[in-house]
């Protein structure tokens, strides 16, 4: 039961997510979870298929008492906020002919949790008939048996038709494991403590009828799940069943399960993914993962010499990672990088309690900066986009976001040089990008303005205008209204170059009509200060005066009237992406209103 308070407080909630203009939907899933134990989270990642390549429209929810989920781009890549447990995170990642997986995240409300997902396949399944139940065994791993008319429909029905049973078995000691393992081996007990579990042996099983629908069951089905080779001796006469609570991200006993031969064979009334584990002793690893001032996109690693397992895990955008490690091994943490590179090892002893590692700061000479902006058509920031970039055609993508000023500012690996990198932006709101810019390791990684358009324009030098319109500087006058009191106004406003590529740059010019007081009532002349704020690298604009001054060529005291500025014989000089300087001779007025 729930309180007014508490329901206060999720209806609450939920007109702020109804107020969202992404693609975010959420729904309450668990109204007994008490509120005070919810931090909002945000999590990015990237989800691939069992060859490593992207797979889109895969549905991404995130949370315990809220269900709030986006779907994955063209590229796999996905990046929302929803509501979690302090105790622990857990996102679900499901789509159509894969086994649903789910990731356990840090929760920080400051802080974006990164995470790499391979789903797996479902495979043509097999087949048995519902009113005569079946065994589907799948070698090495194990069997599922029915009994008759063990199935109901969505309706609660006897479903007596055609079954299609999709079984897999998961090697605790699988090198991909990480990858794909559904949550982390943890679980919590009636005191809230969480435990972490020791699998020797799990099994996925999806049951659907022939239209696709899932089924349930009415019978209790018969699981066995082989024991690895490398536990038999170790395996105890019988531990406990553990099925993974998809709300929580912790497992959750229920049953228990009997050694018969090399196989633990136990019985189960509903189907997510079952182990058998027993509970060890752990600890808690942690630390920050620096590059100077950044917090790179790594992979950690940790390999444990004495059970033979592997873990990967993800630092989120501050540097910060932690994992809860079986106590009585031994092993390396080994920090990877974008090249498949190890670029630090550190060596992880057993504890008692929680182990901080500190600040690990990686070897500058692995990394390069990289930054630029990301716009629309007309040149605006984009709130909502990232760039991926791709050292080479086998590479796994690399995903930076941008900020709610379309900035990205980081560091990626550098791989020793590379010849044939690529970047592309996206507009993640307009379903935008840019076009493909090719670039290697001796360029220059401030890439300026970067246009996630389908528009595109031709090279020349731009003037762009609040109401989104655009013309090309010729050897013209450009008219400029600047507004101006009686004393001191500033006006600013853009100009942009634009290369070949449809990419540009821009600078900001800064204009000062203005006086100074003499004594109570005098002042002196009119005059005009012009300030150009652009970056010194590729791309940027600079406004050549060629020794003239600015010329006043009418001037009035009267409000609402005009000062007419003329910069006469100027040359405006822009730099862009291909480092060929485009220049425009240009005559500019300046009407200067009187407020």
């Amino acid at each position: 039961m729930i309180t007014l308070k508490e329901y206060c407080f999720l209806v609450l909630l939920c007109i702020l997510f109804s107020c969202r203009k992404d693609s975010v939907e959420t729904t309450i899933t668990n109204p007994n979870i008490d509120p005070k134990r919810l931090v909002e989270t945000t999590v990015s990642g990237l989800v691939l298929d069992e060859q490593g390549f992207p797979i889109q429209d895969a549905k991404v929810t995130v949370g315990a008492i809220y269900s709030s989920s986006t779907v994955t781009d063209q590229n796999g890549y996905f990046k929302f906020t929803g509501f979690a447990t302090k105790e622990n995170g857990v996102i679900k990642i499901e789509k159509e002919q894969f086994f649903t997986s789910y990731v356990n995240i840090s929760t920080n409300a400051k802080d974006t949790s990164r995470v790499k997902v391979l789903l797996r396949n479902l495979g043509s399944g097999t087949q048995i008939r519902g009113i005569e139940g079946g065994k589907v065994e799948v070698k090495n791993f194990g069997s599922v048996e029915f009994e008759p008319e063990s199935f109901l429909d969505s309706e609660g029905k006897i479903y007596k038709g055609q079954v299609k049973v999709f079984f897999r078995g998961i090697d605790p000691f699988d090198q991909n494991l990480a990858k794909y393992i559904p949550a982390e081996m943890l679980s919590i007990n009636a005191n809230q403590d969480v435990q972490r579990l020791q699998s020797y042996g799990m099994v996925d099983v999806i049951i659907k009828a022939e239209n696709d629908q899932e089924l349930t069951l009415q019978k209790q089905a018969k699981l066995e799940i082989q024991v690895p080779q490398q536990q038999i001796n170790s395996a105890p006469s019988s531990m406990p069943l553990w099925y993974l609570n998809d709300s929580s991200g912790f497992w959750v006993e229920e049953g228990r399960a009997f050694l018969e031969g090399n196989k633990y064979i136990g019985y189960v009334n509903h189907f997510t993914p079952w182990n058998c584990d027993t509970i060890v002793n752990s600890f808690i690893v942690e630390g920050n993962i620096h590059v100077g001032t950044y917090h790179p996109e790594v992979e950690l690693i940790y390999e444990d010499e004495v059970f033979g397992t592997k873990s990967i895990l993800y630092p989120n955008t501050s540097g910060y990672f932690s994992y809860r490690i079986q106590s009585g091994g031994y092993g390396k943490l080994k920090i990877i990088n974008d090249c498949d590179e190890i670029i630090l090892q550190k060596e992880i002893p057993t504890v008692n309690a929680r182990l901080n590692l500190g600040v690990l700061n990686l070897d500058e000479k692995y990394f390069s900066k990289i930054s630029g902006t990301i716009v629309d058509c007309g040149f605006e920031p984009i709130k909502k986009g990232y760039v991926m970039i791709k050292l080479n055609d086998n590479a796994i993508p690399i995903f930076i976001s941008g900020d709610q000023n379309g900035k990205f500012d980081a560091v990626v690996s550098n791989c020793h040089g590379f010849d044939n990198a690529y970047l592309i932006a996206y507009d993640a709101l307009n379903n935008k990008q840019s076009k493909i810019i090719e670039f290697n390791s001796s360029d220059q990684l401030d890439f300026g303005l970067i246009r996630a358009c389908d528009q595109s324009y031709s090279e020349g030098i731009y003037m762009f205008f609040e109401d989104g319109s655009h013309k090309i500087l010729e050897p013209a006058v450009v008219d400029l209204i600047v507004k101006a009191d009686s004393l001191n106004r500033r006006e600013v406003f853009n100009i942009y170059a634009v290369d070949s590529d449809g990419q540009g740059g821009i600078a900001h010019y800064n204009v000062q009509l203005f006086r100074t007081r003499i004594s109570a009532n005098i002042f002196s002349a009119w005059d005009l200060s012009w300030t150009v704020n652009a970056s010194n690298n590729f791309p940027y604009c600079n406004l050549i005066q060629n020794n003239s001054r600015f010329q006043i060529l009418s001037l009035s005291e009267i409000k609402g009237e005009f000062v007419n500025i003329l910069i006469k014989d100027a040359s405006l000089n822009c730099g862009v992406i291909n480092q060929n300087e485009i220049k425009k001779n240009v005559n500019i007025s300046i009407k200067a209103k009187i407020n």
